[in-house]
């Protein structure tokens, strides 16, 4: 098979991509994605608090993720022992100076109830009472490093923080009856 690479170049050029993938998702692959994100922004010559807003937004989208996939992929690593990684998809745009942030992966009905009311909540209140919430999350979280918890916790709170609208999400049902967590973001 010989993909026509030009019609992926130009659905991303009109859908104003800056960054694409779809695939397994471990911690040092995060860092590389991460850091040429990061010099794409750089050289991108937004405000510096812009940039950081941005870059805040796709690690917490990353880490989402990570830590609440459903969905598991085997790795082989070359010397001949194997793994399992979370999988996950991410896309990172550009339109006239607004970056949007797309993130999706399988969750369990438990983590989309969570994700679901969680969401719901932080789109309700307004910036300086998400403030107040972060703060309370963080110093909680501090004093429970120890919890197992991976609830929807402080990663949405420094989103819906940065936003510059509503967090926008949708949970579907797949064939497969998994379902499948989409989360857009603006800044």
């Amino acid at each position: 098979m010989n993909p026509d690479f030009s019609e992926y170049k130009k659905a991303f050029a009109d859908e104003h991509t800056v960054l694409s993938y779809n695939g397994p998702l471990w911690s040092t692959g995060i860092y590389g994605i991460a850091e040429m994100f990061r010099q794409y922004l750089d050289l991108d010559g937004q405000p510096s608090n812009t940039s950081l807003a941005i870059f805040a937004v796709f690690i917490e989208q990353l880490n989402n993720m990570m830590m609440h996939s459903a969905e598991r992929v085997r790795i082989s690593h070359p010397d001949g022992e194997h793994s399992e990684s979370p999988k996950g998809s991410f896309l990172l745009g550009n339109k006239d100076g607004v970056y949007f942030l797309y993130s999706g992966n399988y969750v369990t009905s438990e983590n989309a109830d969570i994700l679901k009311e969680r969401i719901n909540s932080l789109n309700q209140t307004e910036k300086k009472e998400l403030m107040k919430g972060y703060k309370f999350e963080a110093r909680n979280d501090d004093e429970n490093e120890s919890s197992d918890s991976k609830g929807a916790g402080i990663g949405l709170y420094e989103i819906a923080l940065r936003a510059s609208s509503k967090i926008e999400y949708e949970i579907t049902t797949h064939q497969n009856g998994k379902l499948y967590f989409n989360m857009y973001v603006t800044v």
